[in-house]
């Protein structure tokens, strides 16, 4: 089934939003730890961040300690690891969400030019 996802698509899932994915549709995984900082509720050592290429990420800070491979991945795979959906499951779930971001974010705009905001 991965063979069948555009790169297109995956690229989406990866720069989904990762955050405000799991705040709107599952707040009981994510916590606020300090001001815009944020980690996985069940383990609260493992903590998200947008990467500098705009990526979003987790990071399994113990797992780092202990010097294991693999201690850091995207958003695909925290859904896949974390919330035992499947791959492509997983990319069609980000993808939606980065959808109905993208129309908010339409109306918003469309909102300010029609009422002059």
């Amino acid at each position: 089934m991965q063979n069948n996802i555009s790169n297109e698509s995956k690229e989406i899932a990866r720069h989904t939003n990762l955050i405000r994915y799991l705040l709107k549709y599952h707040p009981d995984l994510i916590v606020e730890k300090s001001p815009g900082q944020y980690a996985y509720a069940k383990q609260t050592y493992i903590t998200f961040y947008r990467g500098k290429n705009g990526v979003y990420y987790y990071c399994d800070h113990e797992k780092h300690k202990r010097g294991e491979p693999g201690y850091c991945n995207d958003a695909i795979q925290f859904l896949i690891d974390f919330m035992g959906i499947k791959y492509h499951e997983a990319i069609a779930e980000l993808c939606s969400y980065a959808e109905e971001e993208a129309n908010a974010i339409r109306k918003i705009e469309v909102e300010d030019f029609i009422f002059g905001g």
